[in-house]
């Protein structure tokens, strides 16, 4: 008699909790309490002779409880926003392998709204990488539920190899201060033009390893020639200057601050053009620098 009231309690425990279970439901507490139900509902089925028809609706409701809470919690906490998928590089080199991670970076935020990047994985289609030209590459970014992102994004098949000459003036630019130009003059020397903001300029000639600087400040004008070495380090300045109509040729002391400005913008320009390569420009022609040849993949390792 004790026990059959025992197995009735706990029948009557796991229909209650059954029910209830299926109500927390909603707020997600269902599962737990129907996980409490199903243990004692299963407890009673065993042990009641004949079996406890309570204990069997409580333990079929404490399981709907326990599955409705479960579905739930995955419908709310599943990941349903795609990857994006950003250009980051340009260009490929002829006949190398693609490295899709040099052209394409993805986000992607998981259900919580944290960085999700870690687990996203990035593809592609392949392409023929054998000659020169503008192709189109297809990216696929999928994260770790599954969500996918295709794009199309265009990339440019080129030569490593490229002329000094040509490397520069597709490398030279606005630094600063300065605008930078190529200057040809007709006789074969390489020449480049530094421009100030202020319309002041100074023409460097490589070949000739001279710089020109030419300056006005009110009825002040002046014009200096430097003379330069392999290392960019000057040697020698000249000053023709003009003031109120006199004209005064003097030599200026080279560790003074003409020389240390004039060199060190120099010097950090082209360094940020050719690297800590052992490209030297210094006393070559136009000719000469069109027809040497640099790597690009060389290049960019020593930068």
């Amino acid at each position: 008699m004790e026990e059959k009231k025992k197995c009735k309690g706990l029948g009557i425990a796991s229909l209650v909790l059954g029910i209830v279970g299926i109500v927390l439901s909603i707020i997600l507490l269902g599962g737990l309490v129907g996980i409490i139900g199903a243990i004692l509902g299963f407890i009673a089925i065993i042990i009641s002779k004949p079996k406890n028809k309570m204990a069997i609706v409580g333990f079929i409701l404490s399981v709907i409880a326990i599955i409705i809470t479960s579905f739930l919690i995955y419908v709310l906490t599943r990941d349903t926003t795609p990857p994006t998928i950003e250009q980051i590089g340009t260009q490929v080199y002829i006949g190398e392998e693609i490295v899709i991670t040099d052209l394409v970076k993805a986000t992607d935020l998981n259900w919580l709204g944290q960085n999700n990047n870690n687990n996203v994985t990035i593809d592609y289609e392949p392409i023929d990488t054998s000659k020169e030209g503008t192709k189109e590459l297809k990216v696929i970014a999928i994260d770790n539920s599954k969500n996918k992102t295709e794009g199309i994004i265009k990339i440019s098949i080129v030569n490593h190899k490229i002329s000094i000459y040509d490397y520069i003036q597709k490398n030279i630019s606005k630094k600063g201060y300065y605008t930078y130009t190529i200057e040809n003059y007709g006789n074969n020397s390489f020449s480049v033009k530094n421009t100030t903001e202020d319309g002041d300029y100074g023409i460097i000639n490589f070949t000739e390893m001279t710089i020109k600087e030419y300056s006005q400040i009110s009825s002040f004008k002046f014009i200096d020639i430097m003379k330069f070495n392999d290392n960019l380090e000057i040697t020698e300045i000249h000053r023709t200057s003009t003031l109120l109509g006199k004209v005064t040729n003097e030599y200026l002391d080279i560790n003074g601050d003409t020389a240390e400005t004039t060199i060190d913008i120099q010097k950090t320009h082209f360094k940020s053009i050719l690297g800590e390569s052992n490209i030297n420009i210094c006393g070559k022609t136009v000719e000469q620098l069109k027809n040497e040849t640099i790597d690009l993949r060389e290049l960019q390792k020593n930068k």
